[in-house]
């Protein structure tokens, strides 16, 4: 990639001689707008990290006579922000295959 950017300023001058010199100064400005973007972008991301909320997860398995009854997932937020509109969009069974939730096998105990 490297490569690719340094070689367009490098043909410029080759094909044009000094009259490149415009052209390689407008390709560098856009390369550095390119990069500040890029840093502004992550710069974005990394803060709004801090106000997402973090949950533990824990699993409990429920058996009698050593045949799993059933599983239970336990979800709470570590973090000091509030979580809203908490979902399990996806359980997968035995198999990596999705239970749908329409199945009767999946139910909310409610807030702990």
């Amino acid at each position: 990639m490297i490569l690719l950017l340094a070689s367009i300023p490098i043909l410029l001058v080759i094909k044009f001689k000094w009259e490149a010199l415009l052209p390689i100064i407008i390709y560098l400005q856009l390369i550095l707008i390119w990069a500040q973007a890029e840093i502004a972008l992550r710069q974005h991301n990394l803060f709004s990290t801090q106000f997402e909320p973090l949950f533990s997860v824990r699993k409990e398995i429920h058996k009698i006579d050593s045949v799993p009854l059933s599983v239970s997932l336990y979800i709470r937020n570590v973090s000091q922000n509030p979580a809203y509109n908490i979902t399990v969009t996806r359980i997968l069974a035995k198999g990596h295959k999705p239970i749908p939730p329409v199945s009767g096998k999946i139910k909310f105990l409610g807030i702990l």
